[in-house]
C-alpha cells in the first residue's frame, strides 16, 4: 500500500475525520437550511470534504437533532456549483426544518 510505503501518519490518524463526520454530522449553519426554510427541498453545505459530486445521489441525510430529529430525505441530486460547497437537493422537503447548529449525516448512495 502506498501509505504504508510512503505514509509517516497512522492510519488511525489518517481516517479519524471522516470517521467523526460518519458517526457525529455535519452541523447546520443559516446558509445550509435556508431553501428548507421556505419549504423547499435543497441543503446547501459548505466546507463538506471533497468526495465527486454525485457521490451521495441515491442516499440519504438524516436529522440528528432539533425540531427534525428522526427525518431523512432520500438524495434526488449531489451537485458541487462552487469549492467547498455542496447542494444536496432531497427528492421532497423533510417535513421539519432543522435549526442553526442541527446536525445532518450525508450518507453514500447503495451505489458507492
Amino acid at each position: 500500500m502506498a501509505r504504508e510505503k510512503y505514509g509517516t501518519r497512522p492510519r488511525e490518524e489518517l481516517l479519524a475525520p471522516a470517521i467523526r463526520l460518519a458517526s457525529e454530522g455535519f452541523v447546520l449553519e443559516q446558509g445550509d437550511i435556508a431553501s428548507l426554510a421556505e419549504g423547499g427541498a435543497r441543503l446547501v453545505l459548505a466546507e463538506v470534504p471533497a468526495h465527486e459530486a454525485g457521490w451521495f445521489e441515491h442516499g440519504r441525510v438524516e436529522f440528528l437533532d432539533g425540531p427534525a430529529q428522526g427525518l431523512e430525505g432520500w438524495v434526488k441530486i449531489d451537485a458541487m456549483p462552487a469549492a467547498g460547497v455542496r447542494a444536496v437537493e432531497l427528492w421532497t422537503a423533510p417535513g421539519a426544518v432543522p435549526a442553526v447548529g442541527d446536525r445532518v449525516r450525508l450518507i453514500a448512495g447503495c451505489d458507492k
